[in-house]
């Protein structure tokens, strides 16, 4: 017997956090009694020829990301030990790394017979004012590798320390340092204990920082992106009322800040910045 035919998928969700799953365990059962074993009853086999395609209707959420994606797969071997091929595209999506948004760029995944094997290509951009950097995501879904890459080009803490600090790890306080030694470990594989970084996830925040104000005074920071382009802080210190700056950006290159910290200063700044070959 043949399964053949062509799917078109018009709407799909994926989630990364239940995928892969290990299969299920078994074990060798012996009840002992009579040697005598029956021939076995032949088993009938199905053959596989599906073709299944989509065109960016693949929402794929979990593990930090958020994208939709495009496929163009095909599934032969048999019932019992299908065969997938072919590739899925990242059309668009974002990225969550270190508690700071990434831009999918072009990314894909390539598939190979066994799906733990199959092979990754996946590249997240973030941009800031003095630097752009790229976490390039290599490997098999089995095993992925992840490196971080920055124009102008930067040792890996030092990238770490602007994306998630916005100023150089010589800058930092002593908090600030162990949360950069732990980015570190994850970006190595290492695991590492981000108490900060886990209280931004259990509180739904894109930032919670501990500092100091302009006048030394010991500040948190907390903030949250509304939209994708829509980002709003509050900075409170010991004393005094909390300031709150918003950020929009309306287009790639095209930022707009405004900043208030009550009874000190209020203020809005327009930034523009153009690459040129």
């Amino acid at each position: 017997l043949t399964l053949a035919g062509d799917l078109v998928v018009e709407d799909a969700s994926i989630s990364l956090d239940n995928f892969p799953r290990a299969g299920r365990p078994t074990l060798e059962v012996d009840f002992g009694g009579d040697d005598d074993e029956a021939e076995p009853t032949p088993r009938l086999t199905t053959a596989l020829n599906i073709s299944i395609t989509s065109p960016s209707r693949i929402k794929l959420t979990g593990r930090g990301v958020n994208a939709s994606m495009a496929l163009d797969a095909k599934v032969g071997g048999t019932f019992n030990e299908p065969i997938l091929t072919g590739e899925a595209e990242i059309t668009r999506g974002r990225f969550d790394f270190l508690g700071k948004r990434f831009a999918l760029g072009e990314s894909k995944v390539i598939f190979r017979n066994a799906i733990l094997d199959s092979r990754l290509d996946v590249a997240a951009v973030r941009e800031t004012a003095d630097l752009t950097a790229t976490i390039n995501v290599t490997g098999t879904l089995a095993r992925p590798e992840i490196e971080l890459e920055s124009t102008p080009e930067l040792p890996e803490d030092e990238v770490i320390s602007r994306i998630l600090f916005g100023r150089s790890a010589s800058q930092l306080t002593t908090i600030e340092t162990a949360r950069l030694a732990a980015a570190l470990a994850q970006l190595s594989g290492g695991g590492g204990f981000d108490l900060l970084g886990g209280l931004e996830n259990a509180l739904g925040l894109d930032t919670l920082d501990f500092g100091q104000s302009d006048d030394g005074q010991t500040q948190l920071t907390t903030g949250k992106y509304l939209t994708d382009n829509v980002y709003v802080e509050v900075r409170s210190a010991a004393e005094g009322t909390p300031g709150l700056a918003v950020e929009w950006t309306p287009r790639r290159n095209i930022s707009l800040e405004a900043e208030t910290a009550p009874g000190e200063r209020q203020g809005i700044a327009v930034q523009w910045q153009k690459d040129f070959d």
